[in-house]
């Protein structure tokens, strides 16, 4: 299922724009693709994240049954965003009710009912959300933070969840036990500082 993942663009260039591109290694995605599964997840909020490719990723061959996506932007890198969401609703075969509104967001409690998936693609959110979802997934910046700083921010959000998994490109946060899947990348498995850190061996292709 995951043929179509080693297609993605990892670096944009000036000239391909309109392409896709990723900057997830694949044991990132079947770990997202796998925590939706064994969680049943069914109710996705995504801030951020144009064109939301982590969500249709995760979502590919499970249930979801509505996803909403927060973000300002009309267009990206030469694509618009609803056309973008419409490709990949086709492309990677989602059903459920997808709801795309525009509009600017600097506060988490924009999250004001209960979701059993929230994606943060934005590292500026002030505040805290009003209601918990089941599983917070923080993607961070593709230029990436000072270390400095995003351990800082996951140690505010560590506030609210107690169980933590991080990977190079996000963290996943949540109250129950984490349930995933990781069998397609030979990865390592450490735990640091009560977290659960995931990263790939040496020497192998992302």
């Amino acid at each position: 299922m995951y043929k179509w993942f080693d297609d993605l663009t990892r670096i944009p260039k000036p000239n391909r724009e309109k392409e896709d591109y990723h900057h997830y290694g694949l044991y990132e995605v079947e770990i997202l693709n796998s925590l939706f599964r064994n969680h049943n997840v069914q109710t996705v909020l995504s801030l951020g994240g144009m064109s939301n490719l982590d969500f249709f990723l995760a979502q590919y061959d499970n249930d979801v049954k509505s996803a909403t996506n927060f973000d300002e932007a009309d267009t990206w890198r030469g694509f618009n965003l609803e056309d973008k969401h419409q490709e990949y609703i086709q492309r990677f075969n989602y059903n459920g009710e997808y709801i795309f509104t525009k509009r600017s967001i600097d506060r988490y409690d924009v999250v004001d009912k209960k979701y059993d998936v929230v994606f943060c693609n934005i590292d500026t959110l002030k505040g805290q959300m009003k209601v918990m979802p089941e599983i917070f997934v923080k993607m961070w910046s593709r230029m990436g933070l000072v270390e400095t700083t995003r351990e800082k921010m996951t140690l505010e959000y560590e506030k609210f969840f107690s169980n933590v998994l991080v990977t190079t490109n996000m963290t996943v946060f949540s109250n129950k036990e984490l349930e995933y899947e990781n069998n397609l990348v030979d990865t390592s498995t450490k735990l640091e500082k009560k977290r659960t850190v995931v990263y790939q061996r040496m020497n192998l292709p992302v």
